[in-house]
């Protein structure tokens, strides 16, 4: 897959709207949900760029260049190393320090549940923005497999599936009256937004012109015009029910947009020449760091315990 400066670039913008979330007073901020914009960016993101290099992979296996057992191999070590590292240390060093509540967290932390811990009702405190981390580590856990498995002809109808299962469970949890932590932190009801994204990976490999239609700046545009109608009715209106079940789906269109226009590096005057900026691109490449450790910053500066 061919390096994209812009889309490291869309990881910058994801982590800065995460940590205004988290350390600026939502009093300012209230108007929109940054965080959870954030995050959602991230996962449709994530859908896109896993995506397309397991399709990758999977044509070179049809192709006699690549190994099932290589397959896995290269899929899972590439991950681990990437992501194991400052995980298990950020964690190693909180328990050394005694940082509360690692101590009652510890196992769903190692194993990469803490979002059903989260959601079940935990207190996860300075970990709380690691329910995200373990999202991803299950969708990575499960997706190489479907990928590999299915068939490239039904492989646009299986991710079709899985958004709407996603979509459905949330219907469902909301209608049954589970908390909205539930509806939000759980692997299955954030799997739409990982479709998406692996929807516009599969669209730019089998149906490139379709792809390029989809990647016009100007439906960038639209798309957050009506997002941000969508956001302005629902919380004016409160519908809390539309709310919880498609705000983030609908966030997660205009990602959609964005990386297809970002990833087609179609973005034009100002908007590239920030999606270009080499410090800009920078700090994308090390976002990941930056949202494991951000939580963290705010106490040790002394100015915000999180209850």
């Amino acid at each position: 897959m061919t390096y994209c400066k812009p889309l490291d670039s869309l990881r910058t913008f994801a982590v800065f709207a995460v940590l205004i979330s988290h350390w600026l007073d939502n009093r300012f901020f209230v108007l929109f949900p940054w965080g959870s914009s954030g995050v959602n960016l991230f996962f449709v993101l994530s859908g896109y760029l896993i995506t397309s290099g397991l399709i990758e992979n999977k044509l070179s296996i049809e192709n006699g260049k690549l190994s099932f057992g290589n397959y896995f191999k290269q899929f899972f070590l590439k991950r681990s190393l990437r992501i194991f590292p400052i995980y298990y240390l950020t964690i190693a060093i909180g328990f050394i320090v005694g940082l509360p509540p690692i101590k009652e967290i510890i196992f769903w932390l190692l194993t990469y549940s803490s979002n059903i811990y989260f959601f079940s009702g935990g207190n996860l405190k300075y970990f709380a923005h690691f329910w995200s981390l373990a999202v991803e580590e299950q969708f990575y856990l499960v997706w190489p497999f479907l990928v590999l498995f299915v068939s490239r002809s039904l492989l646009k109808w299986a991710i079709g599936l899985v958004i709407l299962l996603s979509l459905s469970t949330k219907v469902y949890f909301y209608w049954e009256g589970f908390n909205w932590m539930a509806n939000s932190y759980s692997t299955l009801t954030c799997m739409h937004l990982f479709g998406l994204g692996a929807f516009l990976a599969l669209l730019k490999q089998e149906h490139p012109k379709i792809c390029n239609a989809f990647s016009n700046p100007l439906l960038v545009w639209v798309t957050i015009f009506m997002y941000a109608a969508f956001f302005t009715l629902q919380t004016f209106f409160k519908w809390d029910s539309i709310k919880v079940i498609f705000d983030d789906f609908l966030f997660g269109i205009c990602s959609f947009f964005i990386i297809s226009v970002a990833s087609e590096n179609k973005f034009r005057g100002l908007s590239r020449a920030i999606l270009e900026n080499p410090v800009v691109v920078r700090i994308g490449k090390i976002s990941y760091g930056m949202y494991i450790v951000h939580l963290f910053i705010p106490s040790f500066c002394c100015y915000r315990d999180w209850e």
